[in-house]
């Protein structure tokens, strides 16, 4: 693996083509594609094991899960849109995913010590099975099963990423691949929502990671020397595609992430300049799609829920208000909640505003009323781990958070762009290739600031 950087203009633009033609699979191409592109992939992984895996997560990376218009219906894609045995070929690289993780330990690997978050994210999980299935969960299958996905989509991503990124080298030009990826997937939105599609452009979950990417390259602004114009063209690209495609979820995130960065590296005499930066990306947005602008600006001014403005902020608090109220019937589950495969219901409070034909929840959840999964972590921990549950992560993670400013220096400072993302991470989550990546991306963390550059690769193949 080359020592030098792969963060500059010749590479994104090799990136940028190759992400156009991933995208031009997905709007204009058909399944066979799709499946022939994974199944060379899995295929690849028997060749070589680590090539072939970190082909598959970039993959999976490259490939959205949205489409930029939701009433697209032609839409080929490894994470919707293409079903093999009624299974995405998501949860099937998924699968496959776990059994080559556990060829490659059975090498007898020497794995990193892994960071004490991992066991914070295991005792939720082990407490959400065990109270779900002791009440008698279980009997709602399916919804069971996808609240273990939540935790086993994490686990896999990060028991991958530090099986194949314990090498210093690789794991770094790893994370700048996975950089120019994402930049070249931000310039893709800037470029149709201009140019080509003057609604409302939506962009794929991965942008609840914006802020790993931003950050990174913050970081690189900071500490190092070169590349620094490709540097901010990058982190100009990633800000101007979060308000063309805007939501309120990734603006959250974003800026709560910035900003714990610019605390925790002591950097925060610069959040003028950076305030400044995105100022101007907002002149630009206006006068390059007016409709984009005045959509962001009503998000930014619609936090506040209203069953007028503010609806999705109002399902929210309607979720949480009846979850409270769920739980007061017993302190152990205030305190644990009710498990996985619990649900609430809206006897108590009910939502001011028909939810039936939105795409809050699934239909025969609204007709049954039963709600199995509130919107985002936050309050789905609430429902299935109780409010001890929610104090126990959200501690731990703002421990982690401010022990952090003290404790990475020189070669793991690069550290603290991951622990400024860690509480935005948690907080919004919606889909399995958020919950893959949040693993890869932590899994990566752990080998940075586990004896970053001592332990030498023994992958299999």
């Amino acid at each position: 693996m080359n020592k030098e950087s792969i963060l500059n203009s010749k590479n994104f633009i090799i990136v940028f083509v190759a992400y156009l033609f991933i995208s031009s699979i997905q709007y204009f191409g058909n399944e066979f594609i799709v499946i022939a592109i994974s199944a060379c992939s899995l295929l690849l992984c028997l060749l070589n094991f680590r090539l072939g895996v970190t082909l598959l997560i970039l993959l999976l990376f490259a490939f959205d899960d949205l489409p930029y218009n939701l009433k697209n219906d032609t839409f080929y894609s490894i994470h919707r849109g293409v079903v093999i045995g009624g299974q995405t070929i998501t949860k099937l690289i998924s699968i496959a995913l776990i059994f080559l993780g556990i060829y490659a330990y059975s090498k007898k690997q020497v794995l990193p010590k892994t960071h004490s978050l991992i066991y914070v994210v295991l005792t939720l999980f082990v407490i959400g099975f065990l109270r779900g299935a002791l009440i008698g969960n279980l009997t709602y299958v399916s919804e069971f099963i996808n609240d273990c996905r939540f935790y086993l989509n994490f686990f896999i991503g990060f028991f991958i990423s530090i099986l194949l990124f314990k090498e210093n080298q690789y794991r770094t030009t790893f994370f700048e691949l996975l950089s120019l990826i994402f930049i070249a997937k931000s310039l893709t939105i800037i470029v149709v929502n201009i140019f080509f599609y003057k609604g409302n452009v939506v962009s794929d979950t991965t942008f609840y990671f914006s802020g790993f990417f931003a950050l990174f390259l913050l970081h690189k602004v900071f500490y190092e020397k070169k590349r620094k114009k490709f540097l901010i063209f990058g982190i100009s690209m990633i800000i101007l595609s979060l308000g063309l495609a805007a939501s309120r979820g990734k603006l959250l995130v974003f800026f709560i992430a910035l900003v714990s960065f610019l605390l925790i590296s002591k950097k925060i005499k610069y959040l003028p300049h950076i305030l400044l930066g995105i100022c101007v990306v907002g002149i630009i947005i206006y006068y390059s799609n007016p409709y984009s602008f005045h959509y962001l600006k009503w998000k930014l001014t619609s936090f506040i829920p209203d069953k007028t403005k503010g609806r999705s902020s109002m399902v929210r608090f309607i979720e949480i208000k009846n979850i409270l109220q769920y739980s007061k019937t017993s302190i152990s589950d205030f305190l644990f909640g009710k498990g996985f495969g619990s649900y609430f219901t809206t006897q108590k409070h009910q939502f001011p505003f028909e939810i039936e034909g939105t795409s809050s929840y699934p239909i025969h959840w609204i007709r049954k009323d039963k709600f199995f999964k509130p919107h985002g972590p936050f309050i789905t921990m609430l429902l299935k781990n109780g409010i001890g549950g929610v104090i126990f992560l959200y501690t731990s993670l703002t421990g982690y958070l401010i022990t952090s400013a003290f404790k990475y220096k020189k070669e793991t400072k690069i550290g603290l762009v991951f622990m400024a993302c860690l509480i935005p991470t948690f907080l919004i989550s919606y889909s399995a290739k958020q919950n893959l990546f949040a693993g890869v991306l932590f899994g990566l963390f752990n080998c940075y600031v586990q004896n970053p550059s001592r332990i030498k690769p023994n992958v299999a193949g």
